[in-house]
């Protein structure tokens, strides 16, 4: 057949399609596998994405700082016209805290968004928010650090100040409503993944408190069971905990579980644990939690 016969012409025009297909497919194929194994605190999982939305997942891991993973964030969710400033509370408090705590909520509540940067507590609210999370924190701290933990310094600790923590909400979008259905916060926490599992990366926390927000965050990561409430991923704890308004439990009664919850975690993860200062870099072997 001639080179300049139409049939030949159209085999060329064939043959290049098929091959940038086939270019694309492996390039797609790469960034999945990629993505798989790419993000430190839980694995983005490429089933389904485009190409398009894996380059961008995989552009996050270039985002060094808050501001701009939040500029990057508001741009890409433009219809966030109120976006949930959340963080690191006080960073110089922050950085000399021993262990680091970070508190996973579910999403802003009554026009509170502008939430990173200052100390919040005690009085919110709800008079047993910012309370709760002061002596939650106290107890891992102390307990964490081999410190004797006592009832009565654990209540003196909720009338102060709450600084050297991050707070972290999984619904950015600040629609500033009392509570938003189990179906919306699971749509926000897929949608949303790659950005969420950014922002822990950098805020980069030793111990993450899921306050209700536990049953979210288990479908996008895999985790060691330690004990009920308390699971390993690589240098992170993950503690299943209650809301900190929930009202059905005293001061006491979160004391005694707290208590008993850190003291009794193992040895092997305590000594791989921040607080002393013996973290281990190889990845745990990791079981699925279950949906």
């Amino acid at each position: 057949m001639p080179n300049d016969h139409p049939a030949s012409e159209a085999v060329e025009n064939v043959t290049r399609k098929s091959q940038k297909k086939l270019l694309h497919a492996h390039i797609l194929t790469g960034l999945r596998n990629l993505a798989k194994g790419r993000a430190r605190f839980g694995p983005i999982d490429p089933v389904g994405f485009e190409l398009e939305t894996l380059l961008s997942y995989m552009s996050l891991a270039t985002v060094k700082t808050i501001e701009d993973l939040f500029e990057v964030w508001r741009k890409d969710r433009p219809e966030y016209t109120c976006f949930s400033n959340d963080g690191i509370l006080v960073e110089d408090l922050w950085k000399k805290a021993t262990p680091k705590i970070a508190f996973l909520l579910k999403e802003s509540n009554d026009h509170f968004f502008n939430i990173r940067g200052r100390g919040w507590g005690p009085e919110g609210n709800s008079p047993r928010f910012w309370r709760n999370l002061s002596m939650w924190t106290y107890i891992a701290t102390e307990c964490l650090n081999g410190r004797e933990c006592t009832l009565p310094k654990t209540i003196e600790e909720k009338e102060k100040l709450l600084e050297p923590v991050a707070y972290i909400n999984i619904k950015k979008k600040a629609e500033c409503k009392p509570k938003s259905s189990d179906e919306d916060i699971h749509s926000y926490i897929d949608r949303d993944w790659g950005f969420l599992n950014r922002q822990i990366e950098i805020i980069a926390p030793d111990i993450l408190f899921c306050c209700g927000s536990f049953k979210y965050l288990r479908r996008k990561i895999q985790l060691e069971h330690i004990s009920e409430r308390i699971h390993y991923f690589q240098h992170l704890l993950v503690v299943d905990f209650y809301h900190p308004s929930y009202p059905y439990r005293s001061n006491e009664s979160n004391f005694r579980l707290l208590h008993e919850m850190f003291s009794s975690i193992p040895e092997k993860h305590r000594q791989r644990s921040p607080a002393n200062q013996q973290l281990s870099t190889t990845t745990v072997e990791r079981k699925p939690s279950g949906a």
